[in-house]
């Protein structure tokens, strides 16, 4: 008679029915999370990449040697922090100055880099900028 009961009771079919109803919803909700946390850390490297290429650039004795280390740092970003999302493009960066020759002081420079995705969509876009200190080369 106990069996009886046991498998005709309807104890525990609440927690089977949220299971069986909640768990699908809750996949795709953790998926998208997760995607939504990977996009924003790649957001946040970029404002890093473009505030430290900014000021490794306006503090560089001219340039060329200016260009290289901007190089150098774009390269390590890339091996170091852009190298595991295969879903991205190498970030493209642009360099503007205020005046000619770029490194003068007092001068402003701006650095910006913009980060796609493989199928072209632009996954952040940042822009910094940095005053060549008055003092420089005095």
């Amino acid at each position: 008679m106990k069996i009886r009961n046991i498998l005709t009771s309807e104890e525990g079919s609440a927690i089977v029915e949220f299971i069986a109803l909640a768990l699908p919803l809750f996949i795709p909700l953790a998926i998208f999370m997760s995607n939504a946390q990977s996009d924003a850390s790649i957001q946040h490297q970029t404002r890093s990449l473009a505030r430290q290429l900014s000021r490794i650039y306006v503090t560089s004795e001219n340039e060329a040697e200016g260009i290289n280390r901007v190089t150098t740092l774009r390269e390590v970003f890339i091996r170091e922090i852009f190298r595991n999302s295969k879903y991205i493009q190498n970030p493209e960066i642009k360099i503007l100055c205020s005046s000619s020759p770029c490194l003068l002081p007092g001068s402003t420079v701006q650095v910006s880099v913009v980060v796609r995705r493989n199928d072209g969509t632009e996954l952040a876009r940042v822009s910094t900028k940095e005053i060549v200190d008055l003092w420089k080369n005095s």
